[in-house]
């Protein structure tokens, strides 16, 4: 009789292990599923971080801004500079892509015309891209004696 009771008990604490076991197994899933989801949603922001910050830079390139009387004006990029900026940047590459990385970046005349100019462009070998549209002020000084204002939009994309 008492080998039975003896034998029921260890059955039971077999049993009790088992599941104990079994529950710190899926607890274990279940964290580390957890875990991965934060991994790649904290990777996305970083991934929209470093895209808010290559378009800040962009912005304020001095190679690319309008000035008048020295003075940068807002959101104005220059038709010319922006037509002599792949050779600027061809020139010291490095340095761009310290600053720009894997990035697409150009600027597309909207209105009136539909020019486009290329400023940087650096896929590797990257496959996704999250893109910024930025809405800037164009200045043309060749189109009259003043120069002229056109609307147009800043590109931004960074791969990854």
């Amino acid at each position: 009789m008492k080998s039975r009771k003896a034998q029921l008990k260890m059955g039971e604490n077999i049993a009790i292990i088992f599941i104990f076991i079994l529950l710190v197994v899926f607890g274990m899933v279940f964290f580390f599923k957890v875990q991965t989801v934060g991994i790649k949603i904290k990777q996305q922001e970083n991934i929209e971080l470093s895209a808010i910050q290559v378009a800040q830079k962009v912005s304020f390139l001095p190679e690319l801004r309008c000035s008048s009387e020295n003075v940068p004006v807002p959101d104005c990029y220059d038709a010319l500079k922006m037509q002599n900026i792949q050779s600027v940047i061809e020139g010291d590459q490095a340095y761009y892509y310290e600053i720009f990385k894997y990035s697409t970046i150009y600027i597309e005349e909207i209105f009136p015309g539909n020019r486009r100019w290329m400023i940087y462009d650096n896929k590797g070998d990257k496959e996704s891209k999250l893109s910024t549209q930025i809405p800037i002020s164009i200045y043309d000084p060749m189109t009259s004696t003043l120069g002229s204002y056109y609307f147009g939009i800043l590109h931004v994309g960074v791969w990854s």
